[in-house]
């Protein structure tokens, strides 16, 4: 189990790399849900379970990185919201210095919802 942990988080920390990177390394990890069709393609294999098993593993690891690019989305988003809340707005004219993103927005309204009931 420990190898299996080990190993995930190898693959994950990959994928989160060459998605942070520069586009044309984010095609790369797109184009590996593909590699299971050569061998299919190369042996003209028209054997159906080979075919299904080909497009499961692409599909498998197709919203794997998709699941990934939405996670790091996020996280940018957060920061870039912290951000600013603690520096951007400030550098804006000031009838902007009192405006907040709408993380802090969204994080007060559910303070608010929180306290108000009992």
């Amino acid at each position: 189990m420990k190898r299996i942990r080990s190993t995930y988080l190898h693959v994950r920390r990959w994928v989160d790399g060459v998605l942070s990177g520069p586009p044309r390394r984010s095609q790369l990890v797109i184009g590996i849900a593909f590699m299971p069709y050569i061998p299919v393609v190369i042996l003209q294999s028209a054997f159906i379970p080979v075919w299904i098993l080909c497009t499961v593993l692409a599909a498998a690891w197709t919203l794997f990185i998709l699941w990934r690019a939405h996670r790091l989305g996020r996280a940018g988003h957060l920061r870039s919201a912290r951000h600013y809340d603690r520096h951007g707005k400030f550098d804006l004219p000031p009838e902007y210095a009192a405006s907040e993103s709408y993380l802090a927005h969204r994080s007060r309204q559910k303070r608010n919802r929180r306290q108000a009931t009992p």
